[in-house]
């Protein structure tokens, strides 16, 4: 029985915080979840448990894992499916992780400058552009 209160309160805070984080109020939750504020309401006072598709609805709501939301884990997203990643995903993960923290920060930089559509790089070699971003990093150091 303890461990049902406990649960209960963690789920309580998770839901509470989560909401919060996206600026949402009580009834923006309900609402696009298709409950009442009130269910929300006794959700975050940890007197009412809810069903398990209202936690599924959360969760996407939310953007966390179910396992996240009820306390189970500390981890708020999901692992990623290795099986669902083609091989260069796999390959850029494996990288990334052998990297220190600079380079884990480097790489990013890079990522978000090249995710970005709005800048166009032209060179012959795009090897140049990383020849040249490296350099300059190295020169910092």
């Amino acid at each position: 029985m303890e461990k049902s209160k406990e649960s209960n309160t963690k789920l309580a805070e998770r839901i509470v915080s989560l909401r919060n984080q996206k600026n949402m109020s009580q009834v923006n939750l309900a609402t696009l979840i298709g409950i009442s504020q009130e269910s929300i309401s006794a959700m975050e006072r940890g007197v009412s448990n809810p069903r398990l598709s209202t936690l599924l609805k959360m969760t996407e709501i939310l953007e966390c894992s179910i396992d996240y939301l009820v306390g189970l884990s500390d981890i708020k997203s999901p692992a990623i499916d290795h099986n669902l990643l083609d091989t260069h995903q796999k390959h850029l993960i494996n990288s990334f992780n052998k990297c220190n923290l600079r380079e884990k920060e480097i790489l990013l930089l890079l990522s978000d400058i090249m995710s970005n559509r709005q800048i166009v790089f032209k060179f012959g070699d795009d090897t140049t552009l990383i020849k040249n971003f490296i350099s300059i990093q190295t020169d910092e150091r």
